[in-house]
This record gives structure tokens, C-alpha cells and sequence, in this order.
């Protein structure tokens, strides 16, 4: 018996999370004190309008960089301009 297995790829996107409660509001305020680990080393980059690329860039030594479980908030200062100029 052969199984198939079938690479996909899915853009991920965080940007409306903040204003959701991940543990329904039992011990946190908001989702920046959750924990996220995400099995990739590389996402897809973007352009200064937020637009993909296409191309695929590493996320070690960046704010993405999730590989190891991390509190979301934990390098939240980091990601200003990160979706565009004043924004986090």
C-alpha cells in the first residue's frame, strides 16, 4: 500500500486576532500574554503595501519568528511598520 501525501501551502494571517480572547477570557485580557508556536522557518514576503511578493524570506532574528513557543506581545514593539507606516 503507497500513501500520497500532498503538499499545501496556506497563508496565515494574524491581523484581526488582537481583538479576540483565546482562552474566552479566563486569565488574560487580551490575546498578547498567549503562547503561539508555528513549525516554519520561512513566510512569505511582502511588499510596502502589505501586498505578497511571492517570494519566501526567513523568520529567524525577526518578530515572526515563532519556531519556539513565544507570548505573542513578547516583541510586540518591534512590529511597528511592520504592515505599513504607524502601524503594528
Amino acid at each position: 500500500m503507497s500513501l500520497l501525501l500532498e503538499t499545501r501551502y496556506y497563508y496565515l494571517s494574524f491581523i484581526h486576532i488582537l481583538s479576540r480572547n483565546l482562552d474566552a477570557f479566563e486569565g488574560s485580557d487580551d490575546v498578547l500574554n498567549h503562547e503561539l508556536s508555528v513549525a516554519a522557518s520561512r513566510q512569505i514576503d511582502t511588499n510596502e503595501l502589505s501586498i505578497p511578493t511571492g517570494k519566501f524570506v526567513n523568520v529567524a532574528g525577526t518578530p515572526s519568528d515563532f519556531r519556539k513557543s513565544t507570548k505573542i506581545g513578547a516583541r510586540w514593539n518591534q512590529t511597528v511598520n511592520l504592515c505599513g507606516s504607524g502601524t503594528y
